[in-house]
């Protein structure tokens, strides 16, 4: 048989023949004929071809019924091994890997030998030194002998097994009044059964009531009272059904642990890979799947080549071919996968988990500003200032480790980006103008049209309003782009640069509006017919409300951005979008710019007044009408803010004809100066100059801002007297209140509706996200040539889908249900991002998302709490 096993199972009787050496002689043995002529390999008749087919189909079939064997006992064995270990339980035994003395170290304890297995080794002992003639009293089997440690097993399974198995069990006199089988054999006296016993390793087929009987009763022997022999009967019944309940326990196991077909195997497999799939675990997956292709392939290749074979499938190397064949081991074994070892590596010490250093490192890290911190920075402070003071053994950190210590302090390498601006974003007076622009929409959401669904297809406004007309929103932003701007990141090879120009390029200036429904506000293809067959009245001259400008300080190009710009370019767009949306009302709405807050030349303004009349950079103001509330009943009269151009020749003023009347002139002729009235008290231009310097606002905004009484700068402004000065005075007229910007004028004009964003909140306008797209695909293209920039701008902006557009206004829209909830900050940044996929975000979801950020959170935090010792 041994030779037989150099060849392959598929190997043809003719080759096997033909590659048969000259004395091989097991054949004959193996047939029972030891004559020449009946040799399978002379054989050269057609008997004689079939005798040796068939002598050699029943070598096969013994040699692979020798191989199933060995299998199964080694299963056997294994099975048994676990329940021992299981029912005696670990010792302690010096683990980790071989010096070079070939002694084991290790600072871990692992697993060891159980009772049964000492012994076992014990006796491997004592029969060498019998073999070799050596005495089991000499000191070197002794020794060996005491090398062998174990400790007693557990005290349950101690009383179930051991304290019974190990002690001799005799029959010579019965229990009273218990009746038990006689014994088929002499080998009840004095017999015993040992556990630790290495002759018979196979099953016991002799009942165990038989084997095991009453111990010995030696108060009967002695002639004892009926009381203690009942008593010493009723033990030994006890003793005996523990002892019966601990072998079943242990043959249950046992039975458990049989080896399975290859067939029940494939099917395990394939339900263990189902629930993987169903649990989301991939790796539990791949390696089922891998299990399923190896007992298909196994039967018919082999277990080693089949391992290969799906290692090969997997693009893997002979390293997974030997992980699948451990894998198909323990899975055979235990039914299930072994346990990963990933991220179970020996962790080491760090400086940083020093509490003096992390002490040290967050207070410095503190006293910088976001944006100011660096790796360099760090590694400086380090190896000068608080390394050197804590009298440590490490003196210095690299640059590379300064950089990982920011990484698990939390810190990460970012581009700037334009997103939600957090250091104004919940300043009191921008939530208070938040909280009015959220109702200013709220109320005309019914109105409006939706997009929805994968397609963001319309869905008609669910109501019109009283006039019987949908609400339209559009929104209007400037952008700039540079002739060089390149894209930020390259794949290169090693050694490989990417030249780029040093300065940005000229500056390509971009005005637009868009909406909904039509992406950029132009008119279709059908209005542009249209207006074709107009009159020359009535035809549109400009079609696309998108204005692009080339400024630069250089002789002969476009001026920068202004005012002027702007409102022609909104009186343009208004007709367009007009002829877009004919019977809608129609809501434009700004960023809070000062381009855009801008007022009029001849706008009612303090912060342009002089005290005194005349001056010569004072404007001329229009008219206006005293406010209704004027204390001496002056209300709904008019009053110039400028002299008559001609005054009689008696007229204090006659010097001043046609110029400012000034603010003292314009308060007496309210009613409201009052005797030692100064122009400008010193706590209104201490809080001027605050308020420039946080808002940095202009002095039409300023203005503004003094009208709001929850600004943070203005809690002394509460206290304090509305009339200490004749600026604080005039700026609370009603009529100076109310003053309009230029862009709110031209649009009420037309018919339609201005908003304004809050300050801090451009993630409320949907164009800057447009820029954003815009911006990617003019850097993924840019060569740095004007003239391409210039078309390629335009391209970049046509570009965009009107489906992506649409989710832009969605994204924007998301937001605005999330403020109303009154989520601010990350919590609403996370809720945004999570519901991607919805106009709206509802309180439910809002707490699910919260819920998720902080236990996401808490685990980045424990995840790099963990990580910092491998540093």
């Amino acid at each position: 048989m041994g030779k037989f096993r150099a060849h392959r199972l598929d190997e043809t009787p003719q080759t096997f023949a033909e590659n048969c050496p000259s004395d091989y002689t097991d054949l004959d043995t193996a047939t029972g004929s030891g004559s020449d002529t009946d040799d399978p390999c002379d054989a050269g008749s057609e008997s004689d071809e079939e005798q040796f087919r068939h002598t050699w189909a029943q070598l096969r079939e013994e040699r692979r019924a020798k191989a199933a064997a060995q299998r199964l006992q080694r299963l056997r064995n294994t099975s048994i091994r676990s329940v021992e270990h299981h029912l005696d339980g670990p010792i302690d035994r010096e683990g980790g890997a071989h010096d070079k003395t070939g002694k084991k170290h290790g600072p871990y304890k692992i697993g060891g030998d159980s009772l049964r297995t000492a012994q076992r080794k014990r006796q491997k002992i004592t029969d060498a030194a019998r073999q070799a003639g050596c005495s089991l009293d000499s000191t070197e089997v002794q020794q060996r002998l005491q090398s062998i440690t174990s400790r007693p097993t557990e005290k349950l399974v101690q009383r179930k097994l051991s304290s019974f198995f190990t002690r001799d069990l005799s029959t010579n006199i019965p229990a009273p009044s218990i009746e038990h089988p006689a014994p088929e054999s002499g080998s009840e006296s004095g017999s015993s059964l040992r556990v630790d016993s290495d002759t018979d390793s196979g099953d016991i087929d002799v009942p165990l009531v038989q084997l095991i009987a009453p111990p010995a009763l030696s108060q009967a022997q002695t002639g004892g009272s009926t009381q203690d022999s009942t008593t010493t009967a009723n033990e030994a019944i006890t003793l005996t059904n523990d002892a019966i309940a601990a072998a079943a326990y242990t043959e249950d196991i046992l039975e458990t642990a049989t080896p399975k077909t290859t067939p029940q195997l494939l099917a395990l497999a394939d339900e263990c890979r189902c629930k993987a799939r169903k649990a989301h675990d991939y790796r539990a997956e791949v390696l089922f799947a891998s299990l399923v292709d190896f007992y298909k392939w196994s039967p018919h290749q082999g277990r080693l080549r089949a391992a290969l074979r799906i290692s090969r499938n997997h693009q893997r190397g002979p390293a997974f071919a030997r992980v699948l064949c451990a894998q198909a081991r323990h899975f055979e074994a235990t039914e299930s996968l072994k346990p990963s070892r990933q991220g179970h590596k020996t962790q080491g010490e760090s400086v940083l988990d020093n509490e003096a250093v992390m002490l040290g490192v967050q207070s410095w890290l503190r006293t910088l500003e976001a944006g100011q911190v660096t790796p360099k920075l760090l590694q400086t402070h380090l190896n000068t200032t608080l390394l050197p003071s804590l009298s440590l053994r490490k003196k210095s950190l690299s640059l590379r480790q300064a950089r990982r210590w920011l990484w698990c302090l939390g810190y990460q390498q970012k581009r700037h980006s334009k997103g939600v601006y957090w250091d104004g974003h919940e300043r009191r007076d921008v939530k208070k103008r938040r909280k009015a622009y959220l109702d200013e929409i709220e109320k005309i959401e019914p109105y409006m049209a939706t997009y929805e669904g994968p397609y963001m297809e319309e869905s008609t406004a669910a109501m019109l309003d009283d006039e019987g007309k949908e609400h339209i929103v559009i929104v209007h932003d400037e952008s700039g782009f540079h002739a060089n701007d390149y894209q930020g990141n390259y794949w290169l090879k090693g050694g490989e640069h990417v030249l780029k120009k040093k300065d940005k390029g000229w500056l390509i200036m971009v005005s637009g509006f868009i909406c909904q429904r039509y992406g950029n506000v132009a008119l279709t293809d059908e209005l542009l017919a249209e207006n074709a067959k107009l009159p020359q009245g009535e035809r549109l001259d400009v079609t696309d409300s998108r204005v692009t400008i080339y400024p630069s300080s250089r002789k002969g190009s476009d001026n920068y951005w202004n005012m002027e710009q702007m409102i022609e370019q909104l009186q343009n767009a208004i007709p367009i979008a007009h002829r877009l949306f004919p019977n809608a009302v129609i809501h434009w709405i700004f960023d809070n710019s000062s381009c855009h807050g801008s007022l009029a030349k001849d706008a009612l303004t303090v912060t342009k007044m002089n005290v005194n009349p005349g001056g010569k950079n004072v404007p001329l103001m229009h008219d206006t009408v005293l406010p209704a509330d004027n204390p001496w009943g002056l209300g709904g009269w008019r009053q110039t803010m400028q002299f008559d151009p001609v005054l009689p020749d008696n007229d204090e003023f006659k010097a001043f004809e046609g110029q400012p009347k000034g603010m003292r002139r314009i308060l007496h002729e309210r009613g409201l100066l009052k005797p030692g009235m100064v122009g400008d008290c010193q706590a209104c231009k201490q809080s001027k100059s605050r308020k420039a310097h946080v808002t940095g606002a202009t002095e039409d905004e300023l203005e503004r801002i003094d009208e709001d009484e929850e600004f943070d700068t203005e809690d002394e402004d509460e206290g304090r007297s509305k009339e200490c000065c004749m600026r604080r005075v005039l700026s609370m007229q009603q009529d100076f209140q109310d003053e309009k910007s230029m862009l709110e004028q031209v649009i009420e004009q037309a018919g339609d509706v201005c908003h304004f964003l809050p300050k801090f909140h451009p993630e409320l306008n949907p164009i800057e996200y447009y820029w954003g797209w815009a911006k990617n695909y003019f850097r993924e293209w840019s060569t740095g040539n004007f003239a391409r920039a210039k078309q390629l701008v335009q391209e970049a902006l046509d570009a965009c889908p009107l489906i992506t557009i649409r989710r832009f206004f969605r994204r924007a829209f998301r937001y605005l249900s999330v403020y109303r909830l009154g989520a601010t900050g990350v919590a609403a940044e996370y809720a945004v991002r999570k519901f991607r996929s919805h106009r709206q975000v509802w309180m439910m979801d809002l707490d699910q998302a919260e819920a998720e950020r902080k236990a996401k959170l808490a685990r980045d935090i424990k995840h790099s709490l963990a990580i910092w010792r491998f540093f």
